[in-house]
């Protein structure tokens, strides 16, 4: 287990107007660690990354780098490095210029900074580079001159306001594996605030999902994708289908759920009888057939209302006939090969282990 680099412990933000930010926050981030802050706009992620820079004091708990306390210190203090959304470089001044502006203000001595200036912008393949203006970069290339600026003072953890947000689809999907592989050869810890799920599934090797303040849940990205602790969890990453009900049976290994449409459904995990649960499931993890499979638990017939066409998978909205809706994510047959089309009469199966029991934050 590698060292904690940077440890946040119950911490809170309420701003003078009353409004609570942040909830009670708590989070370790290991070395060399990429982790991913990921939450919708307002939930708190931005204001939590501002305290762990120093632009923002938390109104209660501690923050600490490289084992050292630095709830109160101001930014210039703290060993971090911050990229922000809209780059920030300084107009007035040459890449270079800007490059070397964390280490002019630590009096490095200019021979000393000229070196590594070279060295940082080749590192982000910006070499010959030095003398032009941020105003003539595209947008990525301002965003590389952002990122050498920020890794030249070898901070302890490199602190990223979704720095891919101003750049269009396709570039922003290069930036993600680039910015990716470049990290990850650094060895450095990042802390990576985003509101886009998939960028936070395919950059980090954690993802921390926050909503209202608080963080909901911490764990890989396929942890987060596949085994999803809390409704919001479910629905915000990825897409889920969601059943609600009252459990009506339980044993070691399967909870029998009679949800509200009047089916009932076996599922993977354990809850007490008569409990109300709500249950998610992938629409990926929904398969689609002619005729039911005596062998599967959860069967259940209807029909195919829409089709969405993705290439290489098309989604199904399926209209059960207890009422209920259902979303089945499929690969994309050959041309040839049997393909439903809507109005086509179909069994929703789901494999109990498909389907995870769900609780509120703290519950």
């Amino acid at each position: 287990m590698q060292p904690c680099v940077v440890e946040l412990e119950d911490v809170w933000k309420v701003f003078d107007n009353g409004l609570v930010a942040v909830r009670g926050c708590s989070l370790q981030i290991r070395k060399g660690e990429f982790l991913a802050l990921l939450g919708p706009s307002g939930c708190g992620k931005t204001t939590t990354l501002r305290m762990i820079a120093g632009f923002e004091f938390p109104s209660r708990g501690r923050i600490r780098i490289d084992g050292r306390d630095v709830t109160f210190e101001r930014p210039q203090h703290r060993n971090a490095a911050m990229v922000f959304q809209n780059y920030a470089l300084f107009p007035h001044m040459t890449v270079a210029e800007n490059v070397a502006f964390g280490l002019r203000m630590r009096q490095v001595p200019p021979s000393v900074i000229a070196e590594k200036v070279k060295t940082y912008l080749s590192l982000v393949r910006l070499d010959g580079y030095q003398d032009r203006s941020p105003k003539k970069l595209s947008g990525g290339e301002q965003q590389r001159v952002a990122l050498a600026r920020a890794l030249i003072t070898e901070p302890a953890v490199l602190l990223l306001d979704e720095p891919l947000g101003a750049l269009d689809r396709k570039l922003r999907e290069e930036m993600q594996l680039e910015l990716k592989q470049l990290l990850n050869r650094l060895e450095i810890t990042v802390l990576f605030v985003t509101h886009d799920q998939d960028e936070a599934l395919v950059m980090s090797h954690r993802v921390a999902v926050m909503a209202n303040g608080q963080i909901q849940q911490v764990g890989t990205p396929d942890e987060v994708y596949e085994h999803p602790r809390t409704p919001f969890v479910a629905g915000f990453v990825g897409v889920s289908n969601f059943f609600q009900g009252r459990v009506i049976g339980s044993d070691p290994e399967y909870t029998v759920l009679e949800t509200t449409g009047g089916i009932r459904l076996a599922v993977s995990g354990t809850a007490p009888v008569g409990e109300q649960i709500i249950v998610s499931c992938r629409p990926e993890k929904v398969c689609l057939a002619v005729s039911p499979d005596s062998s599967f638990f959860n069967s259940f017939p209807g029909r195919v209302t829409a089709i969405k066409y993705y290439g290489a998978s098309s989604q199904y909205f399926v209209q059960l006939d207890c009422g209920l809706s259902l979303i089945s994510m499929l690969p994309t047959l050959e041309v040839g090969e049997h393909r439903f089309q809507i109005g086509d009469r179909v069994y929703a199966e789901i494999h109990p282990r498909a389907l995870h029991i769900l609780r509120e934050p703290g519950a």
